[in-house]
């Protein structure tokens, strides 16, 4: 079904990493989001393997975009087998250091970097900062410039080139066309290359871009390939040498029921456009190491039948996962035990309990007959599942469990309401300002 998680064709359990989900629920209680250590690993080696086959594995550096999982367990499984991360904030930058990610494997990318973010990447001596307007790079030039923050050699800096496509994905999550609000047009790029070349406190190290998440369709990668090597060469004929170039991610999966990239035609497509430079590349894959990993496992609280539909409502919901009702997302959805062959099945609408009608993980799904107490999986929600959660209707976050080498522990304990209450009492109550 997927790497890792699959159904016991002895007893029929669904399990993650060896281990049966319903005791990792069972011990943990419900909703809860769990993911596969091995999974994660695996789809990491798979690209390894792509790139060395490809030709370009040791000059690539494989940025995790960590957007899609920022959790410490799972950004140390990225870092043992020498992963790097793209991050887009500041508290991502202690996350994945902390997590064992070496400064000079991270990149910062982000529309919105504020000074006290920016600093502190320069303090840490980060590989690069992917620079998204000429405001920018005159803010990271000036902080530059502090005895603390300054490197010998300069601050590395890319910029982010829009190359003006339309990429095959959803219209939220495309940002390779100048309607977005990323990057810079290639005027702008040339411009601001050549500024940041003169700033004796910069460095200009890279060009970079990133045209969307969730891309399957190569040919969207080749025209923005083709568009950045022409750039890249302008530029060197202009004496602006360049000692990377920074291919972003967005490599999609398949969801249970599309097309997934092809890992090693990907490989090969940015072989054939930039294997004849000397330049080391970059590359940042967020959805594609980490989704496939994940499940969230809610319980059906009740069952509601109408004329035209049945509804199972779970005790997790969008809350938890957001993807379905913010981008309209599939999202396979199993029972923790595969039914019988003739087993009684029923179509659903699985919803959640949140009081938004867009509260919805799937619409017409069929499954086992349900009942209150039954147990369902959601998959492929290691990416953009506990990341984008939140605390809507006044619901904590949900416990996050990482299994690993046939064991599962505890990576995220979340806050309880009391918890939460109490915090919030003593500033309401408790705490006198004067100000």
């Amino acid at each position: 079904m997927r790497p890792d998680i699959n159904y016991n064709p002895q007893n029929k359990d669904l399990e993650i990493g060896g281990l049966s989900a319903a005791a990792i629920a069972e011990k943990f209680g419900t909703p809860c989001y769990v993911y596969s250590a091995n999974a994660i690993q695996a789809r990491l080696k798979t690209l390894q393997r792509a790139l060395g086959a490809a030709g370009i594995g040791e000059r690539t550096t494989i940025c995790f975009a960590c957007k899609a999982n920022d959790r410490l367990g799972v950004l140390a499984e990225i870092a043992a087998l020498g992963g790097g991360a793209d991050i887009v904030s500041g508290g991502e930058l202690k996350k994945t250091m902390s997590a064992g990610i070496p400064p000079e494997k991270i990149v910062y990318s982000g529309v919105g970097k504020s000074r006290e973010e920016l600093q502190s990447a320069l303090d840490a001596g980060i590989l690069q900062i992917n620079v998204e307007n000429g405001q920018e790079l005159k803010l990271i030039s000036e902080i530059a410039k502090s005895a603390k923050a300054h490197k010998p050699h300069g601050t590395g800096i890319s910029l982010r080139y829009t190359p003006n496509i339309s990429s095959d994905t959803h219209h939220k999550t495309a940002t390779g066309h100048t309607e977005n609000k990323f990057g810079l047009s290639e005027h702008a790029v040339t411009t601001l290359a050549r500024t940041a070349k003169e700033a004796p406190h910069l460095r200009m190290q890279a060009i970079s871009i990133h045209i969307g998440s969730q891309i399957v369709n190569l040919d969207n990668y080749d025209t923005a390939f083709q568009k950045l090597r022409a750039l890249v060469d302008k530029l060197a004929e202009e004496g602006i040498t360049l000692s990377h170039i920074d291919l972003g991610g967005g490599m999609g999966i398949s969801y249970g029921r599309g097309t997934e990239i092809d890992i090693e035609a990907y490989t090969r497509l940015i072989a054939r456009h930039f294997g004849d430079t000397d330049h080391k590349l970059i590359i940042e894959p967020g959805r594609y190491l980490v989704a496939e990993a994940g499940v969230l496992i809610g319980k059906v609280l009740y069952t509601k039948e109408r004329a035209s539909k049945a509804f199972a409502i779970l005790d997790a919901g969008m809350d938890a996962l957001m993807r379905p009702a913010l981008y309209d997302s599939w999202h396979d959805i199993v029972p923790l035990h595969a039914p019988d062959k003739d087993a009684p099945l029923k179509t659903y609408d699985i919803a959640g309990p949140i009081c938004e009608t867009g509260d919805i993980f799937g619409n017409a799904r069929t499954l086992p007959e349900l009942r209150p107490g039954d147990r369902l999986a959601v998959l492929d929600t290691g990416a953009y599942g506990a990341t984008m959660s939140n605390r809507y209707n006044a619901r904590p976050s949900i416990p996050e469990i990482l299994v690993k080498d046939g064991a599962c522990r505890l990576i995220v304990q979340p806050p309880s309401i009391d918890d939460i209450i109490d915090a919030e009492r003593k500033l309401v109550f408790e705490s006198r300002v004067k100000t």
